[in-house]
């Protein structure tokens, strides 16, 4: 199975899966409107937060 999140919907909705997605799946991808993904990259490495 192949799944990346940080492909857009948009993109996702071109690709033809084989085995297809599950039906909910599928649907979410066509109704999801533009501009709902919000990407956030974090760098754990260095300790943000104070211990």
């Amino acid at each position: 199975q192949i799944c990346n999140p940080s492909m857009s919907p948009l993109i996702q909705v071109k690709i033809h899966f084989n085995p297809p997605l599950p039906p909910l799946r599928n649907q979410l991808m066509h109704r999801m409107p533009k501009g709902s993904v919000i990407k956030l990259h974090l760098d754990l490495q260095n300790g943000i937060l104070e211990e």
